[in-house]
């Protein structure tokens, strides 16, 4: 026990940091299980509430104000367990399903129709633009601290881009699902085609069907 002055304090499992629950395991099960959880509750609110039942609104609904529950600051807690990748994937799963005229199709044919991606692919997205902001010095976090950049072109094929990275620790394999280790083989990968001049440019030259290979569930 530890206390403060004569004030025994509590121990806890998991604590919320800025807005993410971590448990002492470094693992994220609560905080994904609380967050599609209250996604669960506001797609269900959306479709039961609103007057209008037109697909379009209730999409765009749907992408405002429950989507972002999902998605914030996601390269933190990105899961790495099949389990709560498809307890996350759930949400918009049912939510599509749920839509007039969908329920007969599968989830894969109900996103293409409504011009929407999986969450699953929109996180590794995610990951991708902070890469970008990390490597461009876009935000304050020091490059160096997390990767080696620009290896000897010995080591690359001619079809890499310019800008490959390599870790500068070996992590442990309780780690292996964080940001800095998932993200180099993703990084690395992507084409010589990649435009990396500005954010908006990368933003768009990323190309959905190229990251479906690193997709853990293949969502059907």
């Amino acid at each position: 026990m530890y206390r403060l002055g004569v004030d025994d304090l509590n121990c806890t499992d998991a604590v919320l940091d800025l807005g993410v629950t971590i448990d002492s395991h470094l693992d994220f099960v609560d905080h994904i299980a609380a967050i599609t959880r209250k996604a669960h509750q506001r797609a269900n609110l959306i479709l039961r509430c609103f007057l209008s039942h037109e697909t379009v609104s209730l999409v765009k609904a749907f992408t405002v104000y429950v989507r972002p529950l999902l998605e914030f600051n996601s390269s933190i807690w990105s899961p790495r367990f099949i389990q709560d990748i498809n307890c996350v994937e759930a949400v918009q799963r049912r939510f599509t399903k749920r839509l007039p005229g969908m329920s007969n199709l599968s989830y894969l044919a109900r996103l293409k129709k409504l011009n929407l991606e999986s969450l699953e692919i929109r996180r590794i997205k995610a990951d991708l633009i902070l890469m970008y902001k990390i490597m461009f010095n876009v935000v304050d976090v020091a490059v160096d601290d997390l990767f080696t950049v620009n290896v000897s072109r010995n080591d690359r094929t001619l079809r890499a881009h310019s800008y490959q990275v390599m870790q500068n620790v070996k992590l442990s394999s309780h780690r292996l699902a964080f940001f800095s280790n998932r993200i180099v083989p993703v990084w690395n990968s992507l084409p010589v085609t990649t435009n990396f001049a500005s954010l908006a440019l990368f933003k768009r030259s990323i190309r959905s069907r190229y990251l479906v290979h690193f997709c853990k569930v293949n969502f059907n």
